[in-house]
């Protein structure tokens, strides 16, 4: 009588059993694709992803806008998205309107289809390459706004009552994964240089930060490269901090920037920090303290 064997099953490392027909292969155009999207690191170039906040009449939009006009490609345009005609100070500014297209905000779903435009190169959208937006914490607000007015509405219909002014809790976690949302659609944009403008606001320890509910802030905080804060020092100069401190949110990844910087120094920093050719573009300066209403009612 012959006697049969059961062969022991081979085991894994941990323990387990190992598989006992093969594995499913990756499809080779799946290979093909990843092998495509491989890029040497050193080869890449760093989109500039920055935010200047501030309060009114520290030239968060001149300085956000000169910052684009230095770091995008000189062939490509810049796309302003406008919430309360901040471009009109761009008037002071001739050069700063060079090459830069216009559009009135209007809602989150506007910029939805604003970002799926320049990524699949749809007509005017075609060869952007770089965004301002002015001003995105006025962005959030009115979303918020707009959030608590529609759900007020709904329960009206359902016999129900929801303050239409005042927010809770769910029309702020709603607000936030919106605003994440169009976040993730931009910074997802290949080449796209990208810079958000926001008012101040003081937390309750007096700090100095962005106009913005904190969770929703800090997703939008995490994905920049740099955060400053812009405001006069005592001898009416102009500057943006990049270093925080006790009272300052400020962020900073370019090398070559100190505690304090101006927006033709982040320029020339970042061309020499965020792409292959590290060749430096030169920008005018400009005197800051020029026709400010702010420091001539100080100086009255």
């Amino acid at each position: 009588m012959t006697q049969t064997t059961t062969e022991e099953p081979q085991l894994a490392f941990d323990g387990s059993p190992m598989p006992t027909v093969a594995l499913p292969t990756v499809p080779q155009k799946t290979v093909d694709m990843l092998m495509a999207s491989i890029v040497p690191i050193k080869d890449k170039r760093v989109v500039a992803k920055g935010m200047i906040y501030g309060n009114v009449g520290t030239m968060k939009t001149t300085n956000a806008m000169r910052i684009l006009q230095g770091v995008t490609p000189k062939d490509q345009f810049i796309l302003y998205i406008d919430t309360a005609e901040g471009w009109s100070v761009l008037m002071n500014y001739p050069e700063l309107k060079e090459r830069v297209i216009h559009i009135q905000y209007e809602n989150i779903e506007q910029l939805w289809a604003v970002a799926d435009a320049i990524k699949y190169k749809s007509g005017s959208f075609a060869n952007i390459g770089g965004i301002l937006f002015d001003e995105y914490t006025g962005m959030h607000d009115d979303d918020l706004n707009w959030i608590v007015e529609s759900r007020a509405a709904q329960k009206a219909k359902q016999k129900e009552f929801k303050d239409p002014f005042s927010p809770a809790l769910p029309d702020y976690n709603a607000a936030r994964i919106r605003s994440n949302k169009t976040i993730s659609r931009f910074m997802a944009l290949q080449n796209v240089n990208l810079m958000f403008i926001g008012h101040e606001r003081e937390d309750k320890r007096l700090n100095k930060i962005p106009d913005m509910p904190d969770k929703a802030g800090k997703s939008l905080y995490q994905k920049l490269h740099f955060l400053y804060h812009a405001h006069f020092e005592t001898d009416g100069k102009l500057v943006l901090q990049t270093t925080g401190s006790a009272k300052i949110t400020a962020k900073n990844r370019i090398n070559g920037i100190g505690a304090f910087t101006t927006a033709e120094q982040v320029v020339n920093c970042y061309n020499q920090w965020g792409t292959p050719e590290a060749k430096a573009v030169e920008v005018k300066p400009v005197d800051e303290t020029q026709d400010n209403e702010l420091l001539k009612l100080l100086a009255d």
